[in-house]
């Protein structure tokens, strides 16, 4: 409630708008954050790493059901953030679980090639639309909007249902409700670490999963601080288990320019799935400052 009534609020709104306007004249197609969204929207929905994707979420589900050895080769091909993400290659592990992912991948594929209407993008914390590009249906929403083409809303108060509610408050319109499985990507561009509560941050995460499709993603940006520019790993490899337990497998980690991008498919919601602290490096050193 405190950030609502924060009069400050709708100067930074402004000066994010401002900001964006000048990343987008001085790199042409906007700031590094947003193209390697785009890329990774390119390669892993509609390109050539849908088989990647598919492979993921094969494995993962052969390691649901007990397939240990095709668990150890999806970590093996995953260990190095660089062959994790958007650039990466293609895994070359032929275990159990890749011979039960050809037939997934091939589906996955078709089925994506066969895509010709619009993804359906959700643009969660933008002042203005970061996103907007052809092929692309972005609807943004952010607590503050910059511009009156962003929903107002705060994304833990929205509700999930059947249908998209939105209502009409002066200028401005709030966002209310979202269909479930009505996207095709989620993208959190520099929210997560804004989200003091660990808890809250993986709620943030679980609605997403919410209102995204079974073959759609979750992509992330966060700054360097999130896990102290590297020095602090344990961040990351946490962020993936508590976030693949939401209905999710990771498929993509690089790092930016004072920034880390991730990019997790969706898989089935498991039964029971539990909201489990998602935690930056804050959080860890302030605890053991006070302890």
């Amino acid at each position: 409630a405190a950030v609502h009534c924060d009069p400050g609020a709708g100067e930074y709104a402004q000066a994010m708008s401002k900001l964006q306007k000048h990343w987008a004249d001085a790199k042409g197609r906007g700031s590094e954050r947003v193209q390697w969204c785009w890329d990774a929207i390119d390669k892993f929905l509609l390109g050539p790493d849908q088989a990647k994707v598919a492979r993921k979420r094969a494995w993962k589900a052969a390691a649901a059901g007990g397939a240990g050895p095709a668990r150890v080769a999806e970590e093996h091909t995953s260990t190095a953030t660089a062959a994790d993400g958007p650039t990466g290659g293609a895994a070359s592990a032929t275990s159990a679980g890749e011979e039960q992912s050809a037939t997934v991948s091939n589906a996955g594929v078709q089925q994506m090639t066969a895509l010709t209407r619009s993804l359906d993008v959700l643009d969660v914390g933008s002042c203005t639309s970061l996103f907007e590009r052809d092929g692309l249906a972005v609807t943004a929403v952010d607590l503050h909007p910059a511009t009156q083409g962003v929903l107002q809303g705060n994304w833990l108060d929205v509700a999930v249902g059947d249908e998209k509610q939105v209502q009409q408050q002066g200028e401005q319109v709030r966002l209310v409700q979202l269909a479930r499985g009505s996207f095709d990507v989620v993208i959190f561009c520099l929210l997560l670490s804004f989200q003091p509560d660990p808890l809250k941050r993986c709620a943030m995460c679980a609605k997403a999963r919410d209102v995204l499709r079974d073959d759609g993603m979750l992509l992330i940006v966060t700054p360097e601080s999130t896990d102290k520019a590297g020095k602090a790993p344990e961040i990351f490899h946490q962020w993936r288990e508590v976030i693949e337990g939401l209905g999710f497998v990771r498929v993509a980690m690089d790092r930016l320019s004072a920034q880390t991008a991730l990019a997790f498919a969706c898989t089935p919601v498991p039964h029971g799935r539990e909201i489990k602290p998602l935690q930056i490096y804050f959080d860890v050193k302030t605890r053991g400052a006070s302890g």
